[in-house]
């Protein structure tokens, strides 16, 4: 390093989420599984509605849902968009 560069800052990655143990792992021992199935009803009824849906997903995220699930749960209501390519 040469003396009038500045040291960049090197992200440090706490060994409890390491490869032997991942982090979908331990955020599912915390997760309550019935709550988790309360708030994706509600978003799903949300969805179905006309309703905000930032309070559903805020709940949700709370209740430790996965990503996957909330994506899971609204393509039962809205279906899976399949782009038609137009040339």
């Amino acid at each position: 390093m040469l003396d009038d560069e500045e040291e960049i800052p090197t992200l440090k990655i706490d060994p409890r989420w390491s490869a032997s143990r991942p982090t979908a792992q331990c955020d599912a021992a915390k997760r309550d599984g019935a709550e988790v199935e309360r708030t994706l009803g509600e978003l799903k009824a949300a969805a179905a509605g006309d309703a905000n849906l930032m309070p559903h997903f805020l709940d949700a995220a709370r209740a430790r849902a996965s990503k996957a699930r909330w994506s899971a749960a609204l393509q039962e209501v809205f279906g899976t968009y399949t782009e038609s390519p137009v040339f």
